[in-house]
């Protein structure tokens, strides 16, 4: 259970009942984690505004990114957020068996060239916050400089999401109880 109140749609001021409007156009609901937020609804609108560009960009594939979305929050143990992306990601095109196989990417065949080194420049950002010159070269053989923002900051707001999630202990809500369990990880 949450550590803060998860707004009902009754509850929403006029700010949060326009962002549940926005999710539910988009055919999408209206999660907890936004619930939790609406308890500040400015901040929620200001998130939407970052999260929902980052999602909807063009600048990689769609895969790619819920692949890096699912790396970050294997990484930092946010059951919440491997549950709600897990879908978002098959339905991307990733395959589940690579969603089971990210602890070992750097010795799976599953990977196409360019991932390694996306995945490698997510595992410095979420370490340490420190890119080697070694990592930043192998990025630019792939991806022009706009990707390189667009995966920096993706990974960037998904630390912070899935640390978010965490901090506040949200739970996936019961749609997403039955979403295979993250693996083992170092």
């Amino acid at each position: 259970m949450s550590r803060l109140p998860l707004l009902k749609d009754d509850q929403l001021d006029p700010i949060a009942n326009a962002a549940a409007a926005d999710l539910r156009a988009r055919g999408a609901e209206f999660p907890d984690i936004y619930r939790l937020l609406a308890n500040a609804p400015d901040l929620l609108k200001v998130w939407m505004n970052i999260v929902w560009p980052l999602r909807d960009s063009q600048w990689a594939s769609f895969a790619l990114r819920e692949t890096l979305i699912m790396y970050t929050a294997l990484l930092l143990d946010s059951k919440y957020e491997w549950a709600h992306h897990w879908p978002t990601a098959v339905n991307a095109g990733v395959i589940e068996q690579k969603l089971r196989d990210l602890p070992n990417w750097r010795t799976s065949d599953l990977f196409d060239p360019k991932e390694p080194a996306a995945l490698e420049f997510s595992d410095c950002l979420i370490h340490t916050g420190k890119i080697p010159d070694q990592v930043h070269s192998e990025l630019e053989k792939y991806f022009t400089v706009p990707e390189i923002v667009h995966i920096g900051l993706t990974v960037s707001v998904y630390i912070c999401i899935a640390r978010f999630a965490s901090a506040f202990e949200l739970e996936p809500e019961p749609a997403f109880q039955s979403i295979e369990q993250m693996p083992a990880h170092r």
